[in-house]
């Protein structure tokens, strides 16, 4: 009878591993995904702003302001949303650009913080 027993609780917890296996390296795997995704996001998007074609006009048509944008403090999202507004308002237009690249930056930093990725 303890045999049996064993066998049969040994039978069951091998039935039971090979259920819930595949499900628990699902979600692993899910969870480096998506942690790679916005490692590639936010490389991509520091990229674009540290090049010599960034443009506050053209960002907010950007896919990574789309993708960005739920994570951007509403201030960062009307500067740039409203760019051409606040760069004829400026005297000098070209700060006004660095500036945008600065806050866009600080903005990526505390998403990584946040995210976990640094």
């Amino acid at each position: 009878m303890n045999y049996l027993l064993t066998v049969i609780l040994s039978f069951l917890s091998a039935v039971i591993g090979s259920l819930f296996r595949p499900w628990v390296h699902w979600g692993i795997e899910k969870r480096r995904d998506k942690r790679k995704a916005r490692r590639d996001l936010i490389l991509n998007a520091r990229e674009h702003i540290g090049s010599s074609s960034f443009s506050g006009f053209q960002f907010c048509n950007e896919d990574y302001f789309v993708q960005l944008k739920p994570y951007l403090d509403k201030k960062v999202i009307e500067w740039i949303v409203n760019f051409e507004k606040y760069y004829d308002a400026v005297d000098d237009p070209s700060s006004l650009n660095d500036n945008l690249k600065v806050e866009l930056l600080r903005q990526l930093q505390k998403m990584e913080k946040k995210w976990g990725l640094i």
